[in-house]
């Protein structure tokens, strides 16, 4: 046998050897009742949680689904692979559309109930109901208009007014109220972004000059203040010293 065979053997418990060794497409069409309630029965009993761990989850939450098929459709029409497989099928529906809406647990069928029934117009039909049970017994998720009524919004509150955070978290998402809380949000995390973004100009240097020493200017000495002791010292025309003197400081 091939992996695809076992692998496909392994998913269903419907299989050529349960059907008496017959392969599925020569096996004989479903003509009585009780046999498709019997199928019914079998592929539920698989999937039933054990009465032990119900007695402990008696109080969790529960979604109850159902489905019906036409007796004349079937009777006749599919074997008991095919049948098998409409009812595998019908379950994995009715666990989608529960999760689909309440994501936040693990559900599983927690018992069921299969029977005969005529509809409105008289009909004989094979009607299926199946509750499922939560394990990890979730909160509700309610909705409205196809939206979360709640949701939980968290600010980062750098630069932000601390009322105008507590007045956006404690709103419903769909009060009015709300857009004009987030606009002022926006406008303030907008003004927060810019002065953070903004280039912060140098400040100006200014240039400042160490003092100098100040020189001393060059004054005429007179014949009588020249000092005998310069012996190196001369005269122009005009009587005055020609050299210059030792700088003089003022610090």
């Amino acid at each position: 046998m091939s992996l695809l065979d076992q692998v496909n053997q392994k998913k269903n418990v419907f299989t050529a050897e349960k059907a008496g060794g017959l392969a599925p497409e020569k096996a004989a069409m479903l003509n009585q009742t009780s046999d498709l309630l019997r199928i019914i029965n079998q592929v539920l009993g698989h999937q039933l949680i054990p009465d032990k761990t119900m007695k402990k989850w008696a109080d969790h939450r529960t979604r109850l689904c159902d489905a019906r098929w036409t007796l004349t459709n079937i009777q006749g029409n599919v074997t008991e692979h095919i049948w098998a497989n409409m009812i595998g099928k019908s379950l994995e529906g009715m666990l989608k559309k529960i999760k689909h809406s309440q994501p936040n647990g693990d559900w599983g069928v927690s018992k069921y109930e299969v029977d005969v029934k005529r509809n409105d117009d008289n009909i004989e039909c094979i009607e299926l109901a199946v509750l499922f049970v939560d394990g990890e017994n979730q909160p509700d998720l309610s909705y409205r208009n196809g939206m979360p009524e709640t949701m939980n919004i968290q600010v980062n509150n750098t630069g932000i007014s601390e009322d105008l955070i507590k007045a956006i978290e404690s709103k419903n998402s769909e009060d009015p109220e709300l857009k004009v809380l987030l606009k002022g949000l926006i406008a303030a995390m907008s003004a927060n972004s810019q002065a953070k973004a903004a280039p912060v100009e140098p400040a100006p240097v200014v240039e400042t000059k160490s003092p100098t020493k100040a020189k001393a200017t060059k004054k005429p000495k007179a014949k009588e203040s020249f000092s005998a002791f310069d012996e190196e010292a001369s005269f122009d025309d005009d009587g005055f010293d020609g050299a210059v003197p030792s700088p003089v400081s003022f610090e």
